[in-house]
C-alpha cells in the first residue's frame, strides 16, 4: 500500500497541487514579477528573464530553466577551482539589484512557468547545468549514477536549495537527494516549503556565487534610490502576508 501511495497517489496529488499554487502565486505576484522584471531591464540593460538547459542528471530529461536575469555578463562557462557547485569567481558579475534576488531566492520565482509546463515540481532536487553535470560526472561518477536513479521532479526548492552546505558540496547534494527520494511526503514538503518561507523573508538563500554576508552588506551597496527599494520590500512583504492570508 506504501509502495502504491508513493508511486501513484502522492504524485498524482502532488502535481495537482503544483498547478493550483503556481497559478495562484503568478496572479497573486505578478506586480511583483513586473516590478522585478522592469528593475532587472534597468540594472542589465538585457532581457530580464535568463534561460539555461539544465537536468538532474546527463541521462535524465532536459529542460529550459527559467531564471530572473542576475548577471552582468555572460559568464565563462569553464569551472575554476575545486568546486563545482559553489563559484565564488562569478560574484563580481553579478548585477546590484541581482545580489539581492539572489539572497533572497526571488530570482526562482519564473520557475513556476517550469512548473505549469510539468518540468518541475514546487519541492524536488535542483536541476543543475550541463557543464556542472559533465563535471560531476568525470570527477565523482559513482556520485552522477546515484543522482540518475532520481525519479523525482526537479523542484523550484528542496532541502539543497534550502540546506545548501558549503563544505561537503556533492557529496552532501547527493545525500539531501538520496534522502528526499526516500522520504518525500507531503510532511517533508511542509517543512521545506516552511524553511523557504524563512530564506525570503529574512534573506538567507545561501547563494551559489554570493559569498554568505548579510542581507544589509547588499543593500549597502544597492545603487537604486532607497525609495525604490523601501517600496520593493514593502510589495514583498504584502505579497507574502497576502498569500498567508489567502490560504487561510
Amino acid at each position: 500500500m506504501i509502495g502504491f501511495y508513493s508511486q501513484y497517489i502522492f504524485p498524482f496529488i502532488k502535481r495537482i497541487t503544483d498547478l493550483v499554487i503556481s497559478v495562484f502565486l503568478i496572479v497573486l505576484l505578478s506586480p511583483l514579477l513586473i516590478l522585478i522584471a522592469f528593475l532587472v531591464f534597468i540594472d542589465t540593460k538585457k532581457s530580464p528573464i535568463f534561460i539555461q538547459l539544465r537536468a538532474l542528471s546527463l541521462s535524465s530529461r532536459k529542460f529550459n530553466i527559467y531564471k530572473f536575469r542576475t548577471l552582468k555578463e555572460e559568464a565563462n562557462s569553464i569551472i575554476l577551482g575545486g568546486n563545482i557547485l559553489f563559484k565564488p569567481y562569478l560574484e563580481d558579475k553579478v548585477s546590484q539589484f541581482g545580489k539581492f534576488l539572489r539572497k533572497t531566492g526571488l530570482d526562482e520565482l519564473p520557475q513556476l512557468f517550469n512548473i505549469i509546463k510539468g518540468e518541475m515540481s514546487i519541492v524536488g532536487p535542483r536541476p543543475l547545468s550541463l557543464e556542472d553535470l559533465e563535471e560531476i560526472a568525470r570527477r565523482y561518477p559513482e556520485h552522477h549514477s546515484r543522482r540518475s536513479l532520481i525519479k523525482s521532479k526537479p523542484g523550484l526548492t528542496g532541502l539543497w536549495q534550502t540546506t545548501k552546505n558549503l563544505d561537503l558540496e556533492v557529496e552532501y547534494l547527493i545525500f539531501v537527494d538520496e534522502y528526499y527520494e526516500k522520504e518525500k511526503g507531503f510532511l517533508l514538503d511542509s517543512y521545506i516549503i516552511f524553511n523557504t518561507f524563512k530564506v525570503l523573508i529574512f534573506a538567507k538563500h545561501r547563494d551559489s556565487i554570493l559569498s554568505n554576508g548579510s542581507i544589509s552588506n547588499v543593500l549597502e551597496i544597492f545603487e537604486f534610490k532607497p525609495s525604490l527599494i523601501t517600496i520593493f520590500k514593502i510589495i514583498l512583504i504584502l505579497s507574502i502576508l497576502g498569500i498567508i492570508w489567502k490560504t487561510n
